[in-house]
């Protein structure tokens, strides 16, 4: 932490100095654009970041500047302003701030910003970065940060866990699930935003589907006034009526290719189909001159 706030210091402390005092430019004119062209074809072949080749470009640039018998310090403001200007030219846009430059700021936010562990579906709609009190408070303890905890957003998160297990558990007004708030006198009526936003939703009455009584729904796919006439519903709308093939009787069938009433009417059409299949159909009358044919085929 003390390296971090030496290291702003310095770069504030420097900033000021050249406002006071602005450096002469070494490298001028036609000699300058070539070089600036040079420091962006290296800084455009990049994989990961338009920034990762930023370090050993500046080193490069410095040393040259030194070997050719320029100070330390003019050297490094010389190659400072010519990756400035080959940045400026490439347009890449705004540069990633410290915290955005920690391994931590790319983590899944369904996992533990600390041991990786993965976080409950309420965690998640809490917005909450780790697993408990032990995570948040190695976090706060082994990590390092930009300026102080509280102004870092993993660090506020942090410490939002710790305040929130000195505090009292609530019921959530929507869904009466069980929480903690930030502050112990704060107004928070929800457990998570999602919650809010849903009692701040304001649904049009409807008729119920099955029995036309008019209820306010909590969600906008709500269809009926209650469980039961859910249930009601579904069974009338999956009624499959039909005719019984043996009898004409109508019935309600549980499948949709039932043909009989009953298992009685089924065996019945089952007898009828034996006796049919028993029967030896000829196919034209015997007589006389039939048998006189098959006799003398049979010779």
């Amino acid at each position: 932490m003390q390296m971090v706030y030496l290291s702003q210091y310095v770069d504030a402390r420097n900033s000021r100095l050249r406002d006071k005092h602005k450096p002469r430019q070494i490298v001028k004119g036609e000699r300058r654009k070539h070089v600036i062209l040079q420091v962006m074809e290296i800084l455009d072949d990049f994989r990961f970041s338009a920034w990762e080749n930023e370090g050993s470009t500046r080193a490069g640039l410095r040393s040259a500047l030194c070997i050719a018998g320029h100070d330390w310090t003019a050297s490094d403001v010389e190659s400072a302003a010519l990756i400035t200007a080959a940045f400026q030219k490439l347009a890449k846009g705004a540069r990633p701030s410290w915290a955005e430059g920690q391994p931590e700021y790319t983590a899944p936010i369904e996992a533990c910003n600390f041991c990786k562990g993965p976080l409950a579906q309420f965690q998640i709609d809490r917005r909450e970065r780790f697993c408990g009190v032990a995570c948040a408070t190695a976090a706060l303890k082994y990590r390092s940060y930009g300026t102080q905890p509280f102004k870092d957003s993993l660090g506020r998160a942090a410490y939002r866990i710790l305040y929130q297990a000195k505090t009292k558990p609530r019921e959530c007004i929507q869904c009466q699930a069980s929480y903690q708030p930030i502050r112990e006198g704060s107004d928070q009526m929800f457990c998570t935003r999602r919650c809010r936003n849903i009692s701040m939703t304001t649904l049009p009455v409807k008729p119920c589907l099955h029995c036309g009584t008019e209820f306010k729904p909590h969600k906008p796919t709500n269809q009926h006034c209650s469980m039961r006439c859910g249930a009601a519903h579904r069974y009338q709308t999956a009624r499959i009526e039909k005719q019984c093939v043996c009898c004409g009787m109508p019935f309600v069938a549980k499948i949709s290719k039932a043909m009989y009433c009953s298992v009685d009417c089924k065996k019945h059409a089952l007898k009828v189909r034996r006796k049919t299949a028993a029967v030896i159909a000829l196919p034209q009358p015997l007589t006389v001159a039939v048998f006189d044919g098959w006799f003398r085929r049979a010779a």
